[in-house]
């Protein structure tokens, strides 16, 4: 029920029905909805609220690794928005270090680290430069 509503972008239904499936058991659909109270306030665009609950998902998730590999890459979905590009790049490369038996979960890290390569070149201050200027025996 809580998917249903969440795909229909019922986001306050969907975090009724997954806080009550989180209640009712500790196993791996625990993990998952916590993760997903967490992705939906993301989707609220609630950054600081939803890095909270990752964070905490996280903590509770630490028998569940698929759960905290795909929180740490919300969390880098979060560092993105929040322009923390530092912490983007370092969640993204925890995961392709610590879960490299995922295939699924390494292309996603892989796909994120490049956009925030990205990002970072965009916003860099230092201008590319070239060669003439560099070349100081012909001045």
């Amino acid at each position: 029920l809580a998917k249903v509503y969440q795909k229909s972008s019922q986001w306050d239904k969907a975090k009724t029905a997954f806080k009550k499936v989180e209640s009712l058991t500790s196993n791996h659909l625990a993990a998952e909805a916590r993760y997903q109270i967490a992705e939906i306030t993301f989707s609220q665009s609630k950054y600081n609220e939803a890095e909270k609950l990752i964070e905490d998902a996280n903590e509770k998730n630490n028998a569940h690794p698929q759960w905290i590999a795909k929180g740490l890459l919300l969390l880098s979905d979060i560092y993105i928005q929040k322009n923390d590009l530092l912490n983007a790049r370092a969640a993204c490369e925890a995961v392709i270090e610590n879960f490299q038996d995922d295939k699924e979960i390494n292309k996603l890290a892989q796909a994120k680290l490049t956009k925030i390569a990205q990002l970072e070149q965009q916003k860099s201050r230092i201008k590319p430069t070239t060669k003439s200027t560099l070349d100081f025996n012909n001045n």
